[in-house]
């Protein structure tokens, strides 16, 4: 680089202009935005209003966009995985990666570049540093920033190959002689914008680019929203750069010159006074917005006003390419109100703007914005794009808007409860809509990390139990059609097999457990497990008692039917052993939703259906205790048609359990169902900390909107979504429609598919 911008020298984060100036430079974390409660989108908001707010001295923001290369990919697969799992899962790993790098996605890095010394008139001849004041400069300047931010100071390597990348190429020292022919040579201007573009060339290494400016924004906007006009370049199928500048003004003198502005606007319209249709409304609209700034900065007094200026750039072997870029751009963001300018003989200045640690190109300056930090935060500038836990399983894709352009999903099953928040997955989605295909897939990569899965199969040609073909973990099917018992009071030690016992019984006996009988149900369970008996003991205890002779020939009777024998047998199976367990129920009945909720309908209840809601408590609660007794490793418990369980008191309070448990547990639950509104309870909702909704009619809509905390509006288009798409709320609270990839082994897609005559 030559001129101002030419760089001198770099120490540690340290970057030295040949200005005189000297930089510190830091890379944002995602971390940064990993603490959202409840989903809270706003999170956002105020972790960047309070960064900005800090601004005190000229910045630079940056924001490089780059295809995902296979290590990159490869890197956010195993991020977080234990060595002895690692190889299985990279092999799984790489094999699903195939079609995402398919799909060429995007992925967006974000610095921040603070001046410590202000360019010196000398510099060319004397450059004057104080050691000390650099190093005080710089400590305050990252205790500051650290506490909206989660960032990591930038190394010396990182500092010269964001240097080198202005050049195209990957520099380990400072940049040589860089050529730049605006509009190109003479010879190729034909057909192209004159001077609105600019070739490159570096050594043998040729490109053109082109950068656009923000010369207008909107005089109102909400954010999240269109508002995020720094995210709309990933909407972009091409990587697409970003530059902005900010330059802090002082509260009081922010309010000073706000002040000012209006008085001389105000005095405009008495121009207007004898014009019948009076003053202009954009005079009236730039007279409230003064106000508004006013009120902001009256009421913020430790924020200063900020004047922002900012460019997009792209680069590309065809100049066609480029203009074609910037044309998506605009056609994005111009509806809304924002306007971009490619300025006509300052292009090279859009070089200079991404080189670390710069001040503001001249040409820059000419499009400068006037803002408070609520409004900078609103464009939501360091945000990482799309959504998903930047790390895990790789699930599919984030379309980003225009054809192509789109960013991979990652899930990390284990993150939720390794960063003190819910692991639990929620997904729901009509009938072939994908959600199978979906869980299983997160089931086998939680295997291959590493981690435990529990699961109930009540499917006939049993679709989990295939997965242990093809997990390569070790595995425990227990088949309810075979002679394997699960008495609760032989499996559970102590008190948890007697409250099971007891909830299992009170299930099947149709008593509430506050009452009479419940109560005396509880006693003679306490009784039998004292005495070393199961539960198929406790009718011929209750024989004994006048008062309860005929609750015990109610629960004798309904432990004769065939699948009772999982109730009252002697379990032979170790359910603490394995990596994968599976119940296997095939065509397990259970009553639907309005019959166990309506008491008139609940008499046409049929004894196998309450036996099966009995199974599914009692499997439920023992998977629950076989994943959650070891806290050293991550285990899941799968529920699929959660409805068995949400839409009985005692099922939803097991479930609410288990998932305020979770966390601390270091376990999570699952849970599946076809429709949002089987979730049951808003409080259990609330404890899901990642959100799924597949494919469902329109009548579903409403409880999809509660459950993934957005408006009804933004959903309109679940009812067509295609099979395999999905509408994700990540643990961040981001939300945004995914595209799930295909499984890259044959063997394992034919295991995770479960359509018909399918591929």
């Amino acid at each position: 680089m030559i001129g101002p911008a030419r760089l001198m020298q770099v120490k540690a984060n340290l970057i030295w202009r040949a200005d005189g100036s000297i930089w510190a430079g830091w890379k944002v974390l995602e971390e940064t935005f990993s603490q959202a409660i409840d989903g809270d989108e706003s999170q956002q908001l105020r972790t960047l209003r309070a960064f900005l707010a800090t601004i005190d001295t000229p910045t630079q923001l940056l924001g490089i966009a780059n295809r995902v290369s296979t290590r990159d990919l490869a890197e956010r697969c195993v991020t977080g995985v234990n060595e002895a799992h690692r190889d299985r899962w990279r092999r799984m790993a790489i094999a699903d990666a195939g079609w995402i790098m398919a799909k060429r996605p995007i992925v967006r890095s974000s610095y921040v570049f603070a001046q410590i010394q202000s360019p010196q008139p000398l510099a060319q001849f004397r450059v004057t540093t104080n050691p000390k004041r650099v190093s005080q400069e710089l400590k305050t300047l990252y205790q500051r920033m650290a506490i909206g931010l989660a960032i990591a100071p930038l190394t010396p390597p990182e500092i010269y190959a964001l240097e080198g990348r202005v050049a195209g190429i990957n520099a380990t020292a400072p940049l040589g002689e860089i050529r730049a022919f605006e509009g190109g040579q003479p010879h190729e201007r034909v057909g192209l914008q004159d001077r609105q573009i600019v070739k490159i060339q570096h050594n043998n290494n040729v490109f053109w680019q082109a950068t656009g400016m923000l010369s207008f924004m909107p005089a109102q906007f909400l954010s999240p929203g269109l508002a995020a006009w720094f995210q709309a370049a990933d909407t972009v199928n091409h990587p697409m750069d970003w530059a902005a500048f900010i330059t802090p003004i002082p509260n009081a003198q922010a309010r000073r010159r706000c002040a000012q502005q209006r008085r001389q606007l105000a005095g405009q319209e008495d121009e207007y006074a004898g014009d019948p249709a009076g003053a202009p409304p954009e005079l009236q609209a730039a007279l409230e917005a003064l106000d508004r700034e006013q009120r902001e900065l009256q009421a913020n007094p430790s924020e200063p006003a900020l004047l922002l200026s900012m460019g997009w750039t792209v680069r590309h072997a065809q100049p066609g390419e480029v203009l074609a870029a910037f044309d998506q751009l605009k056609a994005n963001l111009e509806p809304q109100g924002f306007g971009i300018d490619r300025p006509t003989g300052g292009q090279l200045d859009g070089l200079v703007s991404l080189c670390p640690g710069v001040r503001e190109p001249i040409t820059f300056g000419h499009y400068t914005q006037h803002l408070l930090p609520p409004d900078i935060a609103a464009g939501l500038p360091l945000s990482p794009v799309g959504v998903g836990d930047g790390q895990g399983i790789p699930i599919g894709i984030a379309p980003r808007g225009y054809q192509g352009a789109c960013t991979a999903v990652f899930l990390d099953p284990s993150l939720g409860p390794a960063t003190n928040r819910s692991g639990s997955l929620a997904v729901f989605g009509a009938l072939g809509s994908g959600k199978s295909y979906f869980i299983k897939r997160m089931i086998l990569g939680s295997l291959a990390r590493g981690h435990r899965v529990s699961v109930l199969d009540r499917t006939i040609h049993g679709e989990y139990v295939q997965l242990a073909g093809v997990s390569g973990v070790s595995t425990r099917v227990v088949s309810l059609e075979e002679d394997q018992g699960l008495d609760p009071l032989r499996c559970l030690p102590g008190p948890a097999g007697e409250e099971l016992a007891t909830a299992v019984l009170s299930i099947i006996a149709r008593v509430p457990p506050a009452e009479a009988d419940g109560i005396r149900l509880a006693h003679a369970v306490h009784q039998v497990a004292l005495q070393g008996g199961g539960l198929g003991d406790v009718p011929t205890y209750l024989a004994h008692d006048s008062e309860t002779v005929h609750l015990a020939q109610r629960i004798d009777v309904m432990l004769r039917q065939p699948l009772a024998k999982v109730l009252v047998g002697t379990p032979d199976v170790s359910l603490n052993d394995v990596d994968y367990l599976c119940f296997h129920a095939p065509g397990l009945s259970l009553p639907d939703r309005d019959s166990t909720i309506h008491a008139h309908l609940a008499q046409e209840v049929l004894p196998a259906q309450i036996i099966g809601r009995a199974v599914v408590h009692l499997v439920t609660a023992m998977s629950h205790y076989a994943i959650m007794r070891n806290r050293e490793r991550f285990g899941v418990h799968v529920v699929d048609e959660a409805w068995a369980l949400t839409s009985s008191p005692a099922g939803l309070a097991m479930l609410l359990d288990a998932v305020r448990d979770g966390r601390k547990h270091n376990a999570a639950l699952w849970l599946l169902s076809q429709d949002p509104a089987d979730i049951g309870d808003d409080a259990l909702a609330r404890l899901m900390g990642t959100r799924v909704v597949f494919r469902c009619d329109e009548g579903a809509l409403d409880k999809a909107s509660d459950l993934l905390a957005i408006p009804r509006s933004q959903l309109a288009d679940i009812p067509d979504l295609p099979t395999g798409s999905c509408v994700i709320r990540d643990l961040a609270g981001r939300v945004s429609r995914v595209d799930i990839g295909r499984a890259g082994d044959p063997a394992i897609h034919r295991a995770l598919n479960t359509t018909p005559l399918g591929e």
